[in-house]
This record gives structure tokens, C-alpha cells and sequence, in this order.
């Protein structure tokens, strides 16, 4: 059986090659292989598989945040200052609905 990935058609012999190889990328084509069906109107991709891939996008989306606000020099100033203050115990608990009265 053949499978076209990326315009490459792998066949079962290169399917396997690509098994060996320890690149996550590597492994992923091979999941996708081995999961996705091919069909004249699209591909077929099972729920467990499109379930990893989104979860997978979403921690990619988090590292890429967390990895902005570190640059964001400003941004992790405030965030040093408020732990600062956390641990010094100069903070207000207050539930959302008294939000704006404890801001005033």
C-alpha cells in the first residue's frame, strides 16, 4: 500500500525507514502514515489523532506566549513586582462582583 505525504509517495518499505529515524517531525509523518486514510475527496484523520494535533497546537500556542511575555521586558517587570508583593502579603482578595469598589 502507498501513501502520499508532503508530494512524496512512501511505500511500505519507506514507511518503515522513516520509523527508524528519531526526529519528532520523523515520527509524526510515520503516525500519520500508519492513522490518516487518503481519500479521493480528502484525508481521513481519526479523532485521536486530530484531538493530539490540536492539543499539540494549543501547548506550541502557550510556549509561544510564555516565551513573548519574557521578551516583553516591561511585561515581566510587572510580573516580578506582583510576586514581590504576593509574598510580602500586599494584596487584596476581593471576589469579582466587589472587583470594581476594591479598584477604586
Amino acid at each position: 500500500m502507498d501513501s502520499i505525504v508532503g508530494g512524496l509517495k512512501l511505500t511500505v518499505s519507506s514507511r518503515a525507514l522513516i520509523k527508524r529515524l528519531k526526529s519528532p517531525i520523523r515520527e509524526f509523518q510515520a503516525f500519520m502514515i500508519a492513522k490518516a486514510k487518503v481519500r479521493r475527496r480528502g484525508i481521513l484523520v481519526p479523532e485521536e489523532l486530530l484531538k493530539e494535533m490540536v492539543s499539540t497546537c494549543v501547548r506550541m500556542e502557550q510556549i509561544l506566549a510564555t516565551l513573548e511575555t519574557i521578551e516583553d521586558k516591561r511585561a515581566l517587570k510587572a510580573i516580578l513586582r506582583s510576586k514581590e508583593e504576593i509574598a510580602k502579603g500586599e494584596y487584596v482578595e476581593c471576589s469579582i462582583n466587589n472587583l470594581r469598589e476594591v479598584l477604586k
